[in-house]
């Protein structure tokens, strides 16, 4: 079983994707600063600790919940299949 778990609070949006029968973390990241013309989603690289930001329009909590899914459900992201 997959869980994904997320954290929206009033300006951010964090995200947890597990693996639940081996407990890893397939994904993490969060997109910050919603609502204004600079938010940011900035994505974990789960193998090594590091942080990437990218790309991301976040105009609401709607937009930022849609930028997520959208990067997880990309072409080799982990909920492609």
């Amino acid at each position: 079983m997959k869980v994904l778990v997320f954290n929206v609070g009033s300006t951010s949006v964090k995200y947890n994707f597990y693996h639940m029968d081996t407990e890893a973390n397939l994904a993490s990241g969060q997109i910050e600063r919603v609502g204004s013309a600079d938010a940011r989603h900035l994505v974990k690289d789960v193998s090594t600790g590091q942080e990437v930001a990218v790309a991301a329009s976040a105009s609401s909590t709607e937009a930022a919940l849609s930028a997520v899914l959208r990067h997880l459900t990309r072409e080799g992201g982990p909920l492609s299949d």
